[in-house]
């Protein structure tokens, strides 16, 4: 994980305001591989272990196959360029299949760091330009945080509701064809449409 993503991340159990103090035990190159996360206001401790931060509040569970997500086919060239970040320091968050290849895509743009949420990357290793979260039912990041956001297939319904939160204003925010109530955003005037093809569309964030 890297080192400057703490100064983002918020504590799960207080919310999207309280912000986590980080205790690095091991650090290389500016990633923390050991360490902990603790919230000064109720005291939790949430662990990194092998640079992934784990920021869930219960016991692990066996997630139903609706939350999993089929391997990533995607390409990074493509990914990239849909986010439309050119240059860092930047960060930007994958939900979904594409995750797979966050670490191609962080590689194309100098400067930026790519979140990754999924259960999966329990499994995955440390890897330059991406910080791997394990998370619930929202993202511990604060709100206006993230230059770009990709909500690819297979994700978590209550994550893709909350990407919204941490886009920043006048930011991207892509998303796959299924998710069919950010088409609603859109209507609304809170997206507005930049391109679509028949997987993707393309959207900046307005209000």
């Amino acid at each position: 994980m890297h080192l400057v993503l703490t100064d983002l991340l918020t504590c799960p159990r207080c919310g999207p305001d309280q912000g986590l103090i980080v205790l690095a035990e091991r650090i290389i190159d500016r990633r923390i591989l050991e360490g902990s996360l603790g919230c000064p206001n109720c005291e939790s401790q949430y662990r990194i272990a092998d640079g992934l931060a784990d920021l869930r509040t219960a016991d692990p569970v066996v997630a139903p196959e609706s939350r999993r997500e089929s391997p990533g086919g995607d390409d990074p060239m493509r990914l990239a360029a849909l986010l439309g970040v050119t240059q860092g320091p930047a960060y930007a968050l994958i939900l979904g299949n594409a995750a797979g290849v966050a670490a191609e895509i962080a590689a194309l743009v100098p400067g930026m760091e790519v979140i990754v949420v999924r259960e999966e990357i329990v499994e995955e290793a440390e890897q330059a330009g991406v910080s791997r979260l394990l998370v619930e039912d929202a993202l511990p990041l604060r709100g206006g945080s993230l230059r770009a956001v990709l909500v690819g297939t297979g994700v978590f319904e209550p994550l893709t509701r909350d990407s919204l939160r941490v886009l920043a204003m006048g930011a991207r925010l892509v998303f796959a064809l299924e998710h069919k109530w950010l088409e609603e955003l859109v209507t609304a005037g809170v997206l507005r449409v930049l391109a679509r093809d028949a997987e993707h569309v393309v959207t900046v964030r307005q209000r």
